[in-house]
C-alpha cells in the first residue's frame, strides 16, 4: 500500500513539473515575441498627464523643493524636465505681483504646440522644445533647480545622457528634484539590482537624500561622472517600466 502512495505521489510530482516547464517555455517565447513600441512613440501619444500644478509638485517632490522654490532670486533658473503644458512653472510667475523678482524659468516639452502660454511671460519663461538629450549643455544657462515630475527621466531611452546633462546644466550647490518610483526603474549591476538613489549616491560629489524614489540630489562639485547604463528592456505602458545595466 505504502509503495502505491509512492508512485502515485511521483506521478503526480512528475506531471506538475512538466506542466510547470511548459508554462515557463511560454512565458519566455512570450517576451521574446512581443513587440516593443519606442518610448518616443509612447510619448507622441500624450496618454499622460501635462497639466500638473505647483501645488502637485510640492507634494509629490521632495520637501525642501518649496522651500528652495521660494529661495530663488531674479537671476537664478529653474529648469522644469518634461514640464508638460508648463502649468507649475505658469503657476509660480502667477503667485508674483512684479515678475521682474520671479527667477528664469526653462520649460523642456515634447511638444510646444499642444499648448500655449501668454506672452506677458515671455521675458521670464523659456520653453525648449524636443529631446532633452540632444541638447548643448555647454552653451546653455546653468540652473540653480533642476525638476522632473514623471518627465525624461522616465521616459528616456538613454538614462546616462539625460543624467549626465542634468548635472553639466546644474549649478555647484544647485538641487536636482525627481520623482519616480522605485518600481519602475531597475538597474542590473555585478552584485545585484540597485535604484536610482543608490547608483546616484556612488557618484562622487553628490549628495542623495529621499527615499523611494522621491529624491532630492545636490551638486557639491563642478564636474560629475555619470556611469554609463544601457538600456535592456521597457515595457509598453505608461508610465514605463524600465530595466538598465550598469556599464562596468
Amino acid at each position: 500500500m505504502l509503495q502505491f502512495i509512492l508512485i502515485i505521489f511521483f506521478l503526480t510530482l512528475f506531471t506538475g513539473l512538466v506542466y510547470a516547464n511548459s508554462n515557463c517555455s511560454q512565458v519566455f517565447i512570450n517576451l521574446e515575441k512581443q513587440e516593443y513600441i519606442p518610448i518616443h512613440d509612447l510619448v507622441k501619444r500624450n496618454d499622460f498627464e501635462t497639466g500638473r500644478k505647483l501645488v502637485d509638485y510640492y507634494g509629490i517632490l521632495h520637501q525642501d523643493f518649496k522651500a528652495s522654490l521660494q529661495s530663488l532670486y531674479y537671476d537664478q533658473a529653474w529648469l522644469d524636465l518634461g514640464a508638460g503644458r508648463a502649468r507649475a512653472q505658469l503657476d509660480y510667475l502667477n503667485s508674483f505681483h512684479d515678475l521682474a523678482k520671479a527667477a528664469q524659468l526653462t520649460a523642456v516639452t515634447y511638444k510646444s504646440s499642444r499648448w500655449f502660454w501668454r506672452s506677458t511671460n515671455q521675458r521670464k519663461l523659456k520653453i525648449i522644445e524636443g529631446a532633452f538629450e540632444n541638447f548643448d549643455v555647454q552653451s546653455s544657462t546653468k540652473y540653480k533647480l533642476i525638476t522632473d515630475v514623471f518627465g525624461v527621466v522616465s521616459y528616456t531611452l538613454n538614462l546616462h545622457r539625460t543624467l549626465q546633462n542634468v548635472f553639466d546644466l546644474l549649478e555647484v550647490n544647485g538641487e536636482f528634484y525627481v520623482h519616480i518610483p522605485n518600481y519602475l526603474l531597475t538597474i542590473q549591476t555585478r552584485s545585484g539590482n540597485i535604484d536610482l538613489k543608490t547608483l546616484l549616491s556612488r557618484v562622487e560629489g553628490l549628495l542623495v537624500e529621499g527615499q523611494w524614489g522621491t529624491l532630492k540630489i545636490t551638486k557639491l562639485k563642478k564636474d560629475i561622472r555619470v556611469p554609463e547604463l544601457e538600456l535592456i528592456f521597457h515595457s509598453n505602458a505608461v508610465p514605463v517600466n524600465r530595466f538598465f545595466r550598469l556599464v562596468e
